[in-house]
């Protein structure tokens, strides 16, 4: 009995000092993403420099962003933009 014991308190030792899965997640927020079409109240958890997660559920991190009544979307490239001579409009920019 008491081994069982010490072997399950090791493991609640163990699950409840592990390393988060998630370097910062972004919970709360409206993700839109116009690939998929989602757009929805969702949470977003990232390692490293990637996305690894898109959930209904809250996420747990080390660095938490509450974006409740922000919009979460991919990052978008901005192609407009002006130049001054006239060179650029003699090649069509």
């Amino acid at each position: 009995m008491s081994r069982l014991l010490t072997i399950s308190l090791f493991l609640f030792a163990s699950i409840s000092h592990a390393a988060p899965l998630y370097d910062t997640v972004i919970n709360h927020g409206r993700v839109i993403d116009p690939l998929t079409g989602l757009d929805a109240i969702r949470h977003v958890g990232i390692k490293g420099d990637r996305i690894v997660s898109i959930s209904e559920t809250p996420l747990e991190a080390k660095t938490s962003i509450d974006a409740s009544g922000l919009i979460v979307a991919p990052g978008f490239i901005d192609y407009h933009w002006h130049c001054p001579t006239q060179t650029c409009y003699e090649i069509g920019l």
